[in-house]
């Protein structure tokens, strides 16, 4: 329903060059999303033409990589505790916080540059991570540990959600502390340490200080 997502081939490869080389500040979400595409009905091989374009207009550059990685980044830096980062604290009952932009974003963003970049075309985090890692483009240990904060923090935000429409709001991102338990507050803290230990590893990869 959208034009820029219903184009031919030649709009998407045209599409795809604004994103990279283009001004555009919506480019690398847009670019994101594309990278999360699927084939569901008609032919598939657009698609994957469309991607293998892509391919070819990164070769080679570093540059757009670590540019694109360097969302992770957006909602906030890595200075203190976690529970001093978290937004509007007065002591750990009273926090709420999005657990979208906290831990589950950097995640998956990070994940999916680093298929980009090493091109995997798995589509889901976990398939990502299990590919870099027999690629040997992560540690297998790091990989799983992802996975498992990934599936923690998912678990979390479902719980957090179903709360929300039973008290007749509208599902989103918030979570408040004070509906968790000891097990799941552990949980989380262990799951954002993980997140921030990633993120710091990508930036060193990346070198995005340097940005």
């Amino acid at each position: 329903s959208r034009p820029l997502w219903c184009q031919p081939l030649e709009g998407f490869r045209a599409a795809l060059r604004d994103w990279v080389h283009g001004s555009d500040p919506e480019g690398p979400m847009n670019l994101a999303i594309f990278l999360d595409a699927a084939a569901v009905a008609g032919d598939a091989a657009l698609l994957d033409e469309a991607q293998a374009y892509l391919r070819r207009l990164l070769a080679g550059s570093d540059a757009f990589h670590a540019r694109f990685a360097a969302a992770i980044g957006q909602f906030g830096g890595e200075d203190g505790g976690w529970w001093r980062r978290l937004p509007g604290l007065r002591g750990r009952e009273a926090a709420e916080f999005d657990l979208k932009k906290l831990g589950i974003f950097p995640l998956v963003h990070g994940v999916r540059a680093l298929a980009l970049q090493y091109g995997v075309t798995a589509l889901g985090t976990r398939e990502r991570l299990q590919a870099l890692a027999a690629a040997g483009r992560i540690d297998a240990g790091l990989a799983r540990d992802l996975v498992d904060a990934l599936h923690c923090l998912m678990r979390l935000k479902l719980a957090s959600n179903l709360r929300q429409i039973d008290a007749g709001r509208a599902p989103d991102n918030a979570v408040r502390l004070v509906d968790l338990g000891t097990l799941d507050r552990q949980a989380l803290k262990d799951s954002l340490a993980i997140v921030r230990g990633f993120r710091q590893w990508l930036a060193l990869h990346y070198r995005l200080d340097a940005l």
